[in-house]
């Protein structure tokens, strides 16, 4: 009975090695975090809560030459304001290049 007892718990020991060798380590390896590398003007909003660029026209209403450079004076604020925000996007798009290159993320 003796014998048939130590083979079975050699068999069991056995059995046990080649369930654990099967199991990969890869899950239980902590592996440390990519920094993104992101550039902080791709945090920044380009609008506010409410959807406002920020940009206001200021004039004397009463005066014509203020409504007459109400289209160039408005445009050229909106046309930096547009120059601001896509270089905040191209920013982001390349801190996800880099990390998609990284395999940090798939896209």
């Amino acid at each position: 009975m003796r014998i048939f007892a130590k083979s079975v718990c050699i068999m069991l020991i056995v059995a046990l090695m080649i369930v654990l060798s099967a199991c990969s380590m890869d899950q239980f390896v902590k592996r440390n975090p990519i920094p993104s590398q992101c550039n902080a003007i791709c945090y920044t909003p380009c609008v506010d809560d409410k959807g406002g660029t920020g940009i206001q026209w200021v004039g004397d209403y009463t005066d014509p030459n203020t409504w007459d450079n109400l289209g160039a004076d408005t445009t050229t604020q909106l046309g930096d304001a547009l120059r601001v925000c896509e270089t905040r996007r191209k920013a982001c798009v390349q801190c996800l290049n880099r990390l998609e290159e990284q395999k940090v993320i798939v896209q």
